[in-house]
């Protein structure tokens, strides 16, 4: 069963377009974070596409919502991905990351953008750094959808 994130995130990945990405993270029960994205004309790169630096916003976001979610919040290190397909304007792209292991401080996060017609476009990783002062910083004012 999901749920949506409790991750505040960013303003700008939750504000509506053209000032944002209009994204909120649904949850599911092993702590890994999705939601379909449809990137409008703001987002563009060439032309009819989205541009890479907007995709991997979204996906450095998605793997921080893992990480918080996984109990661990932290900051990101390194991000790498893996462009295998463009995506077009106003198509509505699957976005997953989760948490692929824990050791210590650092959180090894994974993800992947799926197209409608079942295509990987993007994976990645992402390394994060557990941050305890980000932890009580989003826990003390987490995202609850009925104060919107």
């Amino acid at each position: 069963m999901a749920r949506i994130s409790r991750f505040t995130g960013t303003n700008f990945m939750h504000r509506q377009p053209p000032y944002g990405f209009g994204v909120r993270f649904s949850v599911k029960d092993d702590h890994s974070v999705f939601a379909d994205v449809a990137f409008d004309a703001s987002k563009e790169g060439g032309k009819g596409i989205v541009h890479g630096g907007a995709v991997a916003a979204v996906l450095d976001e998605a793997m921080g919502a893992a990480a918080y979610e996984a109990g661990q919040p932290g900051y990101t290190v390194t991000m790498t991905y893996n462009y295998q397909s463009h995506i077009q304007l106003y198509e509505t792209s699957h976005i997953r990351a989760w948490v692929a292991k824990i050791e210590g401080k650092k959180i090894f996060t994974a993800c992947d953008v799926t197209l409608p017609d079942g295509t990987v476009a993007v994976t990645g990783n992402g390394l994060f750094i557990a941050s305890e002062k980000l932890k009580a910083q989003i826990d003390s004012k987490p995202y609850l959808p009925e104060n919107e």
